[in-house]
């Protein structure tokens, strides 16, 4: 299995990486990224590790990386990760549903 980024999620990892340049440097940016990337590697291998993003749909995931919720879809050859969001915008980032 493999990941695919939607565009939404390619800015979200845009956004991260400057404000990270901003708030912690550039070395910590792409540690940071870096730590990401193998998070998504990660649910290649075990999708279901995330929790469910919907009570109804076992398909749409969500899984709490740092300061950020990833939001990703489980389909037969991929992971889609819809969008990666910081957890202070998101009302309950660790989703009990």
């Amino acid at each position: 299995m493999r990941y695919r980024l939607t565009e939404a999620a390619v800015e979200n990892l845009e956004d991260i990486f400057i404000q990270s340049i901003l708030e912690f440097g550039e070395l910590q940016a792409f540690k940071y990224e870096d730590s990401l990337r193998r998070t998504f590697d990660l649910l290649t291998f075990t999708p279901e590790l995330g929790r469910k993003a919907k009570a109804d749909n076992e398909k749409e995931r969500r899984f709490v990386h740092g300061s950020h919720v990833i939001f990703y879809r489980i389909e037969p050859e991929e992971i889609i990760i819809e969008s990666v969001e910081h957890g202070a915008l998101i009302r309950d980032p660790w989703g009990d549903i």
